[in-house]
């Protein structure tokens, strides 16, 4: 299957789901509210599950999905001063 089969049965997925709202409105009258309610209503695994879809959807359109793509991990050391 490739990336347009899996986008088009994501977005029917979307249209199916109990419960899908829409709003369409002018980008200048646009208050971010209704996208701010819609992503609080969704549980945390859901919008986590949503997030990595994008980090998987940029690395494809990058080319980079012949890796799977893992977080980062950082280490490093704060020292304070005594004054």
């Amino acid at each position: 299957m490739d990336a347009k089969q899996r986008e088009q049965e994501r977005a029917q997925e979307r249209r199916n789901r109990p419960g899908a709202r829409a709003q369409f409105t002018r980008l200048k009258d646009a208050d971010r509210s209704f996208d701010y309610e819609f992503w609080q209503s969704l549980p945390a695994e859901e919008r986590l599950g949503a997030m990595w879809q994008l980090v998987v959807d940029m690395r494809i359109l990058r080319g980079e999905h012949e890796v799977e793509p893992r977080l980062l991990r950082h280490v490093c050391s704060i020292e304070y001063r005594k004054r």
